[in-house]
């Protein structure tokens, strides 16, 4: 692989301040005292006690604080470079007060070595960051986007005006209302456009029947300790502002607790209202920034909703799964299967009835 390094249109990125837990006194017995969730008979109710317990305890043992960061990420500064870098500056300050020849001299060449090492630095860090990541297309061109940043990548959208009633805005509280009106009615202006269809769901579904009734199990804890122990941190949090770093560094305490918590949903039948609201993000597409329409919502739910989410997948699943339920071409959403399978089904069908034909 042959790795560049381009500064065309390179754009400087201010510091910011962002707010982050401190785990410093992180202490994890703290996520002990939880109580038997199976004795509550409201799941809001369970899950509030639940929510509080444990951010209490996160608040005590990794506190938010406020941090500021580069704008920019720079991994590839070596403490080596950074000694190099004092030494320049050194001499940078030696030469002002001096205005000698070989002082100025001595600050060039150094200024040079390091300009050159953070160079040879830099295309080492990315040149290995796009070959651990050719197998992960999500990481490989989020790194090329490092390379190349462009003023669309730059772009905050708090500080787009947006349209909103014809007129141009950069009021946050204008901004939201504008992109939340637009994304709750985009699924029902799309259905007032479409063609009404008299095909009804018998129609069109599988006609298998299943003989067996369908019933939640209680879910084990070794399941639920399972699913916290694979969550990526860096997962963002939803609007129950719960990080998915604690979840994951709890998850031998919480685990017996969340089962409960998840038991008691499935057996009400209920969904807390909290796991239901999305933190949405809008994400610019294309075309003039000022126009909504221009936007793709991305919709960040609850760590903790993921996980019943996954359980009734399972047991979902398996249920159809077992009883024949899905027609065998079904290939799409399914573990083993692929649309390679119906591609590879439809060929072979073609190529043996053409052979059957007298041309």
């Amino acid at each position: 692989m042959v790795g560049c390094i381009r500064k065309l249109h390179n754009i400087k990125f201010k510091p910011r301040t962002i707010t982050c837990r401190n785990y410093k006194q992180y202490n994890i017995a703290s996520f002990k005292s939880f109580p038997d969730y199976s004795k509550f008979t409201n799941i809001n109710e369970a899950w509030g006690n639940w929510k509080t317990k444990f951010l209490s305890a996160a608040d005590k043992h990794a506190p938010l604080i406020n941090k500021k960061v580069r704008g920019r990420e720079t991994a590839w500064i070596t403490s080596k470079i950074k000694d190099s870098m004092r030494e320049r500056d050194h001499f940078l300050t030696k030469a002002r007060s001096s205005k000698s020849e070989l002082d100025w001299n001595k600050y060039r060449n150094l200024r040079n070595t390091v300009t050159r090492e953070i160079r040879k630095a830099k295309g080492r860090y990315y040149r290995n960051l796009l070959e651990e990541n050719l197998d992960n297309p999500s990481k490989f061109w989020k790194a090329v986007k490092k390379l190349v940043p462009n003023e669309k990548s730059s772009t905050k959208a708090s500080t787009t005006r947006i349209k909103y009633d014809d007129k141009l805005t950069e009021d946050n509280y204008t901004t939201a209302n504008a992109f939340c009106n637009f994304f709750c009615n985009l699924a029902k202006r799309m259905n007032n456009e479409l063609n009404d269809c008299s095909c009804t769901l018998n129609n069109i579904i599988h006609h298998a029947r299943s003989v067996n009734v369908f019933n939640f199990t209680p879910v084990l804890p070794s399941s639920i300790l399972c699913h916290l122990k694979s969550i990526k941190v860096c997962k963002s949090s939803g609007i129950d502002a719960i990080p998915a770093k604690l979840l994951r560094n709890a998850a031998s305490e919480i685990s017996v607790s969340l089962t409960g918590l998840i038991n008691l949903s499935l057996f009400l039948g209920n969904i807390p209202d909290e796991w239901k609201v999305a933190k949405v993000i809008p994400i610019y597409k294309s075309g003039t920034h000022d126009n909504p329409e221009n936007y793709r919502p991305i919709s960040i739910l609850p760590v903790l909703s993921k996980m019943l989410e996954r359980e009734v997948h399972t047991q979902l699943y398996r249920h159809i799964d077992i009883n024949n339920l899905l027609s065998p071409f079904q290939c799409d959403f399914r573990k083993n299967y692929s649309c390679e399978t119906t591609v590879t089904y439809f060929t072979d069908k073609m190529r043996k009835k053409t052979q059957i034909v007298d041309f």
